[in-house]
């Protein structure tokens, strides 16, 4: 990767800066250029380290967010149909200061659940990916095959 970066930093200043450093003839314009190649693949080389460091939080991280976040929406969906249900039967409804509460514990129960369960979150989430583009591309080569553009 910290090479594809690189070819991209060197074509990206060779279309910005002039030409004539690029084709040196002098020793100046020889040590100019071997010092751009050697600050371009350190730059290369950090930008790649940073990259894999976020990549590794966002891996860590990345389900207990989702879990965090589908913790409450769970939470919410249930105290709106428990609330509806008890408002059919009686004059009971829920206050802000419980549904806030209840919510607040559904976030961290799906948060501990997407931290324990990030592994499973991933082999998932890419069964899920596979199996979709694996029967799409199948549809395109088999033909007459209903996609999700014909069924709306």
């Amino acid at each position: 990767m910290s090479i594809i970066i690189f070819c991209l930093i060197v074509s990206s200043m060779y279309e910005l800066t002039d030409t004539s450093m690029w084709k040196p003839t002098t020793e100046k314009n020889w040590l100019r250029l071997v010092l751009v190649y050697s600050v371009t693949a350190l730059l290369a080389l950090i930008l790649v380290r940073i990259l894999s460091m976020l990549m590794k939080l966002t891996i860590k991280f990345g389900p207990m967010i989702v879990g965090t976040i589908l913790g409450f929406l769970t939470i919410f969906l249930i105290l709106s149909s428990v609330s509806a249900i008890l408002n059919m039967v009686g004059d009971y409804s829920m206050g802000p200061t419980e549904t806030t509460i209840l919510a607040v514990l559904g976030g961290f129960l799906g948060m501990f659940a997407g931290y324990k369960l990030s592994r499973l979150v991933g082999i998932l989430a890419l069964a899920i990916v596979s199996g979709y583009t694996f029967t799409r591309g199948l549809s395109m080569f088999v033909g007459h095959y209903p996609h999700e553009v014909r069924l709306l």
